[in-house]
């Protein structure tokens, strides 16, 4: 598998600092598909959660303005999904479509963010950080409609080591860890607050160098620098997906090359990617069908699985949809 001429050497440092990349990703994906799926074993635990609670139950529908392209958003969303998901085990090239994957799971939710907006009326301009920073502040304002670890962010700056998080469960006391442990030694609410603070320094340093180019400044002063970061939204699960998806679209090809004959490992990361998909689009679709109503959101699931000729959506848009109907039934009861 590896090069075999003289004039390579494994591993070399940089082989070695991506490895480790790769693996930290492949841990922490690994840490939310197992906390997903021990905390809302029953799916519906997870729908009933947002539905039992007085914000959901003050959302009024009729507020999309534009049925068309809800729906479109709603098919492209579910399209990339089964693309994302066809790449599922035993299929033996797992380890070279984790190069793309991230890249679908961000745009299925980024797709299904839009719907969300689209649903309840909100014109948003369709810029990713525009996106990215209304669905945080979305967050940030009605945490009740977002159950755990949806509803979590991580907000301040880690060089004033002023960062904090909101809407942890009670009694969680967040511990360092290193991000090379596997996730099956950590705490979860531990490593995903992890993933969340490096993603935040990623973002305010971004940030930074963008203000030093703009202003053609070598320095920033503490100052601007405090403005600068008070105005950066609380980072949130959709900051880290975006990040990844920005490192595997244009950074770390190397990473997933040097995991090509570890297949293990590698369906470890596209099943975190899997699952992490599934339960995410699970908790916004409830919340658009409800802006949308029960009979207009099942006709567009129905018209989209008519054309799924391979059934592939029966374990997606199509279960998932049976369990929010049930849920829904149950509070209307």
């Amino acid at each position: 598998m590896r090069p075999t001429s003289a004039t390579f050497s494994y591993p070399t440092k940089e082989e070695k600092n991506q490895s480790a990349r790769f693996r930290t990703y492949v841990n922490y994906f690994a840490a939310l598909s197992q906390y997903l799926e021990s905390t809302y074993a029953s799916p519906g635990e997870l729908v009933s959660r947002i539905t039992e609670n007085t914000t959901f139950e003050k959302i009024q529908g009729g507020k999309c303005a534009n049925p068309s392209l809800l729906k479109k958003l709603l098919w492209n969303s579910w399209f990339t999904e089964l693309q994302l998901h066809i790449s599922a085990p035993p299929n033996e090239l797992i380890p070279y479509n984790n190069h793309w994957a991230p890249v679908q799971l961000y745009y299925t939710l980024y797709l299904a963010i839009r719907a969300y907006f689209i649903s309840s009326g909100q014109n948003v301009s369709n810029k990713h950080a525009s996106t990215l920073t209304t669905i945080n502040n979305e967050i940030h304002n009605r945490s009740y409609l977002f159950p755990d670890p949806w509803r979590i962010q991580c907000s301040g700056d880690f060089q004033k080591r002023s960062i904090t998080y909101s809407n942890l469960p009670a009694n969680i006391q967040i511990q360092s860890i290193s991000s090379l442990s596997q996730s099956e030694n950590v705490e979860f609410h531990d490593s995903f607050c992890m993933f969340l603070r490096t993603t935040r320094k990623r973002q305010i340093k971004n940030k930074i160098v963008q203000w030093k180019s703009d202003n053609n400044r070598k320095r920033i002063k503490s100052t601007e620098r405090l403005q600068l970061t008070n105005n950066v939204s609380p980072t949130s699960i959709f900051d880290a997906i975006y990040r990844l998806r920005i490192r595997s679209n244009y950074q770390d090809a190397d990473s997933i090359l040097l995991t090509l004959d570890l297949p293990n490992i590698a369906k470890q990361y596209n099943y975190g990617l899997r699952s992490v998909s599934w339960y995410s689009l699970l908790a916004l679709e409830t919340i658009i069908a409800k802006y949308l109503g029960r009979k207009y959101y099942e006709q567009i699931v129905k018209e989209f699985i008519c054309y799924d000729l391979g059934k592939v959506s029966e374990n997606l848009v199509q279960k998932r949809w049976g369990i929010i109907e049930n849920e829904f039934k149950k509070v209307s009861a």
